[in-house]
């Protein structure tokens, strides 16, 4: 999970689902941040997009918070932006001063539309993309979970096991805990694949999956073939070729102009909160804005 603080020492941090592993991954001493806002991760080219209302900028991160990239810093664009989403090549993002409703292309940051003539008086805050394919399929490592309550996926592809307030917080007998605090059951233990952070759990025996490589330590890392993600622009999966490179999409898209991915199905929708209500907006149909109101009420 990850969260913005603004505070006294603004930061971007991040941990697992059971809170172990707590990192700060953006802060001072990497960029300019005061008002970190809005997060949103693209899970296809596995970066964090954070925008921030001081320095009037939008930015994207990897998940370590490395490789920073500045898609737009203008005061014209970003004014006081509150949320961000991120879909296929777009991100969009309200704001209070104007206030808008506004996304530019997560590659280049060309500017896609303005939607500023229907929002006169009152400030949008929270932003969703709704379509099917804005949920997509993950492995759940805690399917097979050895846990007496509760099981959340931990970084290093473990599942730690979380009890009720007053039990204890440390691993069970029968599981085994990692140099960071993760749990993770003992089946998992010298089973070929490395389940803790810094693999303490194959330091007898270390065989990597086809794709991962070995490294000085004994864990296994993923091999990136194309980690530079400002220069292939594949909407979400890439693939190294010899001298080049090829870009597929999931299931429920399809491949366009070769490097942008389409969804399929139901048209997607922007979601918003703004005047008390949440509205929508069809993204296909947006240079008319046509939004409806989803649900009124006192929020």
């Amino acid at each position: 999970m990850y969260w913005s603080d603004w505070g006294s020492i603004p930061k971007i941090e991040r941990a697992g689902m059971d809170g172990s592993s707590r990192k700060v991954i953006i802060d001072r001493n990497k960029t300019n941040i005061t008002w970190p806002n809005g997060l949103a991760i693209d899970f296809y080219n596995d970066r964090l997009f954070w925008v921030d209302a001081q320095h009037h900028v939008l930015a994207s991160c990897d998940f370590d918070g490395e490789n920073i990239n500045i898609v737009v810093m203008h005061s014209d664009v970003l004014r006081f932006p509150y949320d961000v989403v991120v879909f296929q090549d777009e991100v969009f993002w309200s704001d209070w001063q104007g206030p808008t409703l506004r996304s530019v292309n997560k590659f280049t940051g060309e500017y896609q539309d303005y939607f500023d003539k229907n929002l006169l008086y009152f400030s949008p805050y929270g932003i969703a993309v709704w379509q099917n394919s804005t949920q997509p399929l993950g492995q759940n490592y805690c399917e097979k979970s050895e846990c007496d309550h509760i099981g959340v996926a931990t970084p290093g592809r473990n599942c730690s096991c979380l009890r009720p307030e007053g039990q204890s917080v440390g691993c069970a007998d029968t599981e085994f805990t990692c140099m960071d605090g993760a749990c993770i059951t003992s089946s998992q233990v010298n089973d070929g694949i490395a389940q803790c952070v810094d693999g303490d759990d194959e330091m007898n025996t270390v065989v990597c999956e086809p794709g991962y490589q070995q490294t000085t330590n004994g864990t296994c890392v993923d091999i990136d073939e194309c980690k530079e993600w400002t220069l292939h622009k594949c909407s979400q999966e890439c693939v190294n070729v010899i001298g080049s490179f090829l870009c597929s999409c999931s299931e429920g898209f399809e491949l366009s102009n070769h490097t942008k991915c389409k969804a399929l199905g139901s048209p997607p929708l922007v979601l918003y909160v703004h005047d008390h209500s949440i509205k929508k907006f069809n993204i296909p149909q947006r240079k008319h804005f046509i939004y409806t109101d989803l649900l009124i009420q006192q929020l």
